[in-house]
């Protein structure tokens, strides 16, 4: 028979599937994925395209790194160029 009798208390196949799905989704929880790529370029390739990707992948913030430290460079420039020559500096520093 299709159904096993509920009136007594016996679970229906229809419960049992649903039991042993839930079991199953258990287990491939605990599960550890193992993952494997083959790739029959030179390793000198693959390094230059998983550094693409990861470039491209952060770009945003590559591109915010490099435009503070051009406005660090800029600002440390314009600091440099307001301060008087070192030898000017010596002879007012003796005078006092």
């Amino acid at each position: 028979s299709g159904r096993e009798r509920s009136a007594k208390g016996y679970r229906t196949n229809w419960a049992h599937r649903v039991e042993q799905e839930n079991r199953e989704v258990a287990s491939m929880r605990k599960q550890k994925l193992i993952y494997r790529f083959h790739d029959p370029n030179p390793p000198g390739v693959l390094a230059e395209h998983v550094l693409n990707v990861l470039i491209e992948a952060n770009f945003s913030k590559i591109e915010k790194a490099v435009l503070a430290a051009a406005k660090e460079l800029e600002e440390r420039d314009k600091l440099e160029a307001d301060k008087p020559p070192k030898e000017q500096r010596k002879g007012r520093d003796m005078e006092r």
